[in-house]
């Protein structure tokens, strides 16, 4: 880290001090999640939301972005692990801390989401097919363990990043035959558009095809 400032003898410079600051952060388990809203209810609704077993702090980076530290693996692996989650209809979007994140520089467009393969044939229960189906559909984040080891039947189920700007992929074809895709936990999924975040009706895409239709037969 390059930074110059003056500093008086017996006294930590700036560089040190900052380098302090990150080495401690990052050995916590901490996430950056975006959501909006205010710090006193975010952190109210996030604390009902995950019911955290451990100490988890909430510190306000701008811009409605947070860093949320646990004090605990496994508080911070549910949070994680357990999307996607929702404040009022709306996405929270998580993601892993790093350091040097700047929250004016940053863009959280993608969201972790369990996608159930309904009826997928079990001789398709296998990490390598699992890994190619996931990259079609997005980001392959994780299979889930259940499936490899042939405890559940009626669906295989990865944990799969989407972009939150494009459409989702609605079905996928393999050997010719059509696999149905169910995203989990998405309520408000545009089935016009295939965008998340409201429903056919509020659809700006439709309402434009609709207004165009009109006015053709006029």
């Amino acid at each position: 880290m390059d930074i110059e400032a003056p500093s008086d003898d017996g006294e930590d410079s700036l560089e040190e001090t900052l380098a302090t600051k990150v080495a401690h952060i990052s050995l916590t388990q901490a996430l950056i999640v975006k959501v909006f809203g205010n710090y006193q209810f975010l952190n109210q609704k996030l604390v009902q939301l995950w019911n955290p077993l451990g100490i988890m702090k909430m510190i306000d980076l701008g811009c409605d972005f947070f860093v949320i530290n646990f004090n605990t693996e496994e508080d911070y692996d549910n949070v994680f692990w357990g999307g996607p989650w929702l404040i009022g209809g709306k996405f929270i979007t998580v993601r892993i801390w790093t350091p040097k994140f700047r929250a004016s520089e940053a863009k959280l467009d993608k969201v972790a989401i369990w996608v159930q393969l309904i009826e997928l044939q079990i001789e398709y229960y296998d990490s390598g097919i699992l890994h190619k189906i996931g990259t079609s559909i997005g980001k392959l984040v994780k299979v889930d363990n259940y499936i490899l080891v042939m405890e559940r039947g009626k669906f295989a189920r990865i944990c799969v990043e989407i972009n939150l700007d494009k459409p989702l992929v609605k079905e996928i074809f393999m050997e010719a035959r059509k696999q149905r895709l169910c995203y989990e936990g998405v309520e408000k999924l545009c089935f016009s558009c295939g965008r998340i975040g409201h429903g056919r009706e509020y659809c700006p895409e439709a309402q434009t095809a609709t207004t165009k239709e009109e006015r053709k037969k006029r």
